[in-house]
């Protein structure tokens, strides 16, 4: 900033000279504060995890408060009926979760329906006992952007469940890492990676009593035997004996319990004031190491795209100069046919909407799907791009699998380390300065240009699709405020892919074994904790005065088997509000099962993707070799 200095000149050229200085000054404090609003501070960076071998995690760089949001939301994309051979071993799988009632009504797309959390929901790491966030229930939103399957190309090229939030449940420091809770189940079943001592939650709560139990035994000072006012033996002795108590326990402990401990007697103190859990790691990382270390996550936010037919798009949140990473891609790599849908008699059927997310290479058979940063938002620009993807150069990116064949990392036979772990990373950077609000474009190569323009050329509606309507739609339309009750119905139906469902949670208390003993279970609906549960049902009357109804719970295929109506028995709630009635598509209805809807890779540019990958190309020569033999 530049200093005003005195000028011994002439009286009025010194105060001109003066008053020039100040307003240069004054202008540099302007620009400076100018540059700060627009570059405002990161609060999510991806970074090395805490977790050793664990590769990348989310960390907070500013505290939160329980029932906070974390970052944006999440678009979330539908896996079904998956045709993968090996489903356990499947690495897109160690990303998805169980579509339950929690995704509502994602659970109703087909009979197994998986969910992949393209932002936050994939990138956080698990930890059994640290978690800290997870999804809000029952908050996506669902909708097609405004498209319509009997004129629109697009309709069923993009994943209509979206803005998906991210809530901490317990308070977070600024710089900790942000873990989700996966589940017991999901890490007993990857023994082969985390080994069978791996501490769960009531392990380290197990551990937490016996560090405490060994304070309050030896480890506070001073401490004097019973029966005498002597020390029991010198520090020496003291230290000796204390790792002596915790080396038996670990000895004759529970095998998981005893791997939450502390590894050395010195650490028991501090594992018992904040827990053996946070004590065996430090998942504080400074601002400063954050900042060197790590990719910011904000720079994106989803709203409707300025591009036609693509539904919403990736816009950035400030300025950003060229040559910023607007947004880090970590990748986990799936085979192509992993993502046909198999119908009932195992037979291909549609392929997942997850291609048109995943990167690909006309000349493989590799797909590598990003997540992460709201980067499934990001649209296609053929002539003006703003974006483009490199390699990156973090530590964690394996670059060594960029020298790989397939067979050592795509196949189960291949590297247990590359099969069932992701690791490679590329980054969306900035071609030119972006300004905010500006969508983020990026071109998804000439391949796909020309597949999506022949789609639009040769594209019909299906039969009947101008008399279609989504549960999404319903749901929005105010004449359906007011449901009507099966009798005011009449003869009238809804349409045929859609039927109405009640977010009740009904836990049997009695089971009628004949239908001429069945008696009909009556219960008024509770406020508290009856939105577990999302059932089909039917409305057997209303109370305009309170806008309440009384309804009819019936079972469906994905019934929690806790929650079973059992065969005799007619399940009645009353004083049943419209808000816990919502409507929903049928099985395999949805516009994501069109046959007409557009399937892609986004393709990646010559220069970078590896000729060892290119697996397609070496089938087309050894063909070529074999008709040269002939």
């Amino acid at each position: 900033m530049a200093k005003c200095r005195v000028i011994l000149l002439l009286p009025r050229l010194t105060l001109l000279v003066w008053l020039l200085c100040l307003q240069l000054q004054s202008s540099e404090v302007l620009v400076t504060a100018a540059a700060a609003e627009a570059a405002p501070q990161c609060r999510l960076y991806l970074a090395e995890s805490s977790v050793e071998g664990a590769g990348l995690g989310v960390f907070s760089a500013v505290a939160a408060e329980a029932g906070e949001q974390l970052g944006h939301p999440d678009l979330l994309i539908p896996v079904v009926d998956s045709a993968h051979g090996d489903y356990e071993q499947w690495l897109a799988l160690a990303y998805l979760w169980l579509a339950t009632c929690d995704f509502h009504p994602m659970q109703w797309e087909a009979e197994q329906v998986d969910v992949l959390l393209m932002g936050l929901g994939a990138a956080v790491n698990g930890h059994m006992a640290l978690f800290n966030v997870q999804y809000k229930q029952h908050a996506l939103h669902t909708d097609s952007a405004g498209l319509h399957r009997s004129k629109d190309p697009g309709a069923g090229a993009f994943s209509y469940y979206h803005d998906q939030p991210h809530i901490a449940t317990k308070p977070i420091e600024a710089g900790a890492e942000v873990f989700g809770n996966y589940g017991d189940q999901w890490f007993r079943s990857r023994e082969h990676r985390f080994g069978s001592s791996l501490p769960d939650q009531s392990d380290y709560a197990s551990a937490d009593q016996l560090v405490q139990s060994m304070v309050d035994l030896l480890w506070h000072e001073n401490q004097q035997s019973k029966g005498n006012e002597t020390n029991p033996g010198t520090p020496q002795e003291m230290e000796a004996l204390r790792q002596d108590v915790l080396e038996l326990i670990r000895m004759v402990g529970q095998e998981r319990v005893a791997a939450a401990l502390p590894e050395s007697h010195h650490k028991i103190t501090h594992a018992a004031q904040v827990g053996t859990a946070k004590s065996s790691i430090d998942t504080i990382r400074s601002s400063e190491w954050l900042q060197e270390h790590g990719f910011c996550m904000d720079h994106l936010e989803a709203a409707p795209s300025s591009i036609p037919q693509a539904g919403r798009g990736a816009f950035a949140t400030h300025s950003l100069k060229a040559g910023t990473t607007v947004a880090p891609a970590p990748l986990f790599h799936i085979h192509r046919d992993d993502l046909f849908i198999l119908n009932e008699v195992d037979e291909i059927q549609e392929t997942q909407l997850l291609l048109n997310y995943c990167f690909g290479h006309y000349n493989s058979s590799l797909l590598l799907c990003p997540y992460g940063s709201l980067t499934g938002f990001i649209n296609h620009n053929h002539a003006a791009p703003n974006v483009k993807v490199v390699w990156s150069q973090h530590p964690t990116h394996k670059s060594e699998m960029l020298n790989m064949t397939l067979g050592e990392f795509l196949s189960v036979d291949g590297k247990e380390e590359y099969y069932s772990q992701s690791g490679l990373l590329m980054e969306y950077v900035a071609l030119r300065d972006i300004q905010q609000g500006e969508e983020i474009l990026f071109n998804y190569g000439d391949e796909w240009e020309d597949a999506w323009n022949q789609h639009v050329a040769t594209w019909t509606p299906m039969p009947g699709a101008e008399t279609y309507v989504s549960a999404s739609n319903m749901n929005a339309d105010p004449y359906y405020t007011k449901l009507q009750t099966l009798e005011e119905m009449g003869n009238e139906t809804y349409p045929e892919n859609i039927f109405l469902t009640c977010k009740y949670s009904y836990l049997d208390e009695g089971v009628s074994f004949s239908q001429e003993n069945a008696t009909p279970i009556v219960r008024e609906f509770n406020e508290e904790g009856e939105f577990h549960e999302v059932r089909p049902c039917e409305v057997i009357s209303r109370d305009d005065s309170q806008q309440l109804y009384t309804v009819q719970l019936f079972n469906h295929w994905s019934t929690d088997p806790n929650e079973v109506i059992f065969l005799y028995d007619d399940v009645i709630v009353t004083n049943f509000p419209r808000r816990a009635i919502t409507f929903a598509d049928d099985l395999y209805t949805t516009d994501q099962f069109l046959p007409n809807a557009f399937r892609h890779p986004i393709m990646v540019p010559d220069d970078l993707f590896p000729r060892a990958w290119m697996d397609y190309l070496d089938d087309a020569d050894d063909t070529e070799d074999e008709l040269d033999e002939l």
